[in-house]
């Protein structure tokens, strides 16, 4: 694993950036390319907390205010037409998606039939409105995160 000055996973930023890339583009194509990707990634990599952590703070930056689970179904509601495109997740799987980054393990059950992680780079892209301004607002807090897991250990007490 290569990792960046900041000390996140450089293969995983990149793949994460351009799975954003495509889908906030709505390059279905471009999209599952890179994708299929993922396999020659480390198993070890940081893909699904990359993107769990991504798409809840884009979610806290669009509502910052008012995170409800009302306003995580507005923000569903917005970016689902684009996001049915891309998949067959209905609606309510959307928003169970998105509902999950915040740790509700019980909206996990919700998610099903495509990849978590492709579901998730998916939503990322769509929720982002710059994804390269945004991911770069979010990366020094992506990066603490890290550093408090890491400095946490496998099974903080």
């Amino acid at each position: 694993m290569t990792l960046t000055d900041d000390g996140l996973d450089s293969a995983t930023w990149n793949f994460v950036a351009r799975c954003a890339s495509a889908s906030h583009s709505r390059d279905t194509e471009q999209f599952v390319a890179t994708l299929r990707e993922l396999d020659d990634l480390p198993p070890d990599n940081k893909v699904l907390p990359y993107l769990i952590y991504l798409i809840s703070q884009q979610i806290w930056h669009l509502a910052p205010d008012k995170l409800t689970p009302e306003h995580i179904r507005g923000i569903a509601e917005d970016i689902y037409p684009d996001f049915n495109n891309m998949t067959y997740v209905d609606l309510d799987g959307l928003e169970s998606l998105l509902l999950a980054t915040f740790g509700k393990p019980d909206y996990l059950n919700q998610v099903v039939d495509v990849s978590f992680v492709g579901l998730l780079a998916i939503a990322a892209g769509l929720l982002f409105t710059d994804v390269d301004s945004d991911m770069e607002r979010i990366r020094p807090k992506l990066v603490d995160w890290c550093k408090r897991a890491q400095d946490a250990g496998p099974n903080p007490k």
